[in-house]
């Protein structure tokens, strides 16, 4: 049996194998004592399993190779295939765009640590048992499948894990949420400048529908782009440009829709909390919405159109869909319609606020719900 010490020397061994290089303070965040986590670090760095050293002046600790065979010996079945071979998950290159690219994989782990997520190789069951996700009987259940608690697999392990995403090469995510039966697909942005290439993203998201919402769970239950921001301005950034196509910028598009936006601090935004509970209120509530409404193949990113209305549609935009606030806000200006944008009482000032044009302002409402009411709604 491991011993309480010897497990946190393990856990600060894996945070590291997943980033390659970290901050004390990085560490120590992961972690409910500072104090302890410090001489754990010390311990690690005495019995040469990490090694200290400096990023652009910065000091950082790295594993050591001592840290990977140690890795390897108490976990095999885990870090055999992850630490070896060309495309190791720990190999460390420290150009700019990869240690910014690794400073928000870092990010990214402590917000989903933070929000009860499996984050740690150890912890996450594909990696112990991949055979999961090549099930072909649909009416299987699986141990994956029970399990309640969502788990986040970086890029690094989804790669390892499935050969097809070779095809995905280039993505720009930062790995995959996997929470109750519904995929999410991860990146993360400040002021809407990230690096965006349609095509490759598509590869990766139909990969990843194909293999791991088809191979695990049995059925495609919902594969979504999430990207997590510091502000509501990166989402406004990608907003404007909705059909724009600009060259290396992300934007909402027609052809690969369900892009929902959160913010990074669940404080001020419920939507990682809604998508890692395993509850399904977001779903009943909108079902509760649907009803009498008429839906439109023209328009699949709104829910229909009321009832005895011409050219007036509903959008539940609960979760943030980039897409259907993008083409909310477009065919109110240009193609002279109206849209009842459904949402919760804390986004309501900020879609407003989006509202610049005043032809905007007379054919978009914004109805809000509190989410104690959201709820009571779902569920009467």
């Amino acid at each position: 049996m491991i011993s309480k010490a010897d497990s946190a020397k393990i856990r600060i061994l894996e945070i590291l194998a997943m980033t390659g290089e970290m901050t004390g303070e990085n560490i120590k965040a992961f972690f409910s004592s500072g104090e302890y986590v410090r001489k754990t670090i010390t311990a690690l760095k005495n019995e040469s399993l990490i090694r200290k050293s400096s990023e652009k002046g910065k000091p950082v600790y790295r594993l050591t190779s001592k840290g990977r065979i140690k890795l390897k010996e108490v976990l095999p079945d885990v870090f055999e295939p992850l630490l070896e071979g060309r495309k190791t998950m720990n190999k460390i290159r420290d150009d700019d765009r990869r240690i910014e690219r690794r400073n928000k994989l870092i990010e990214v782990l402590l917000i989903l640590h933070r929000a009860d997520v499996k984050i740690f190789p150890d912890e996450k069951v594909l990696l112990s048992n991949s055979s999961l996700i090549h099930r072909t009987d649909n009416t299987d259940t699986t141990d994956f499948e029970k399990n309640t608690q969502p788990e986040f697999y970086t890029a690094i392990e989804i790669k390892s894990l499935i050969p097809d995403y070779k095809t995905a090469n280039g993505s720009r995510a930062l790995g995959v949420l996997l929470s109750h039966g519904t995929i999410y697909i991860i990146y993360t942005t400040d002021i809407g400048d990230l690096i965006w290439r349609k095509e490759t993203e598509k590869n990766f998201r139909e990969t990843t529908r194909l293999t791991l919402a088809r191979g695990v769970y049995g059925k495609d239950n919902g594969t979504y782009l999430l990207v997590l921001g510091e502000k509501e301005k990166a989402a406004h950034s990608i907003i404007n440009r909705y059909k724009s196509r600009t060259v290396g910028k992300i934007y909402p598009s027609d052809d690969l829709p369900h892009m929902i936006f959160a913010l990074k601090d669940s404080d001020k935004d419920a939507t990682l909390r809604i998508i890692t509970q395993n509850d399904n209120f977001i779903e009943r509530l909108e079902a509760k919405l649907n009803h009498g409404l008429i839906e439109d193949p023209m328009f699949p990113y709104f829910a229909g159109k009321p009832k005895g209305t011409e050219g007036e549609y509903d959008a539940h935009v609960f979760l943030f869909d980039l897409c259907a606030v993008a083409a909310a806000l477009d065919v109110c200006k240009n193609k002279g319609m109206k849209v009842n944008l459904f949402c919760f009482d804390y986004q309501k000032p900020y879609f407003e606020s989006m509202i610049k044009d005043e032809i905007v302002k007379e054919r978009l409402t914004v109805i809000s719900y509190t989410e104690e009411e959201g709820r009571e709604s779902a569920y009467e």
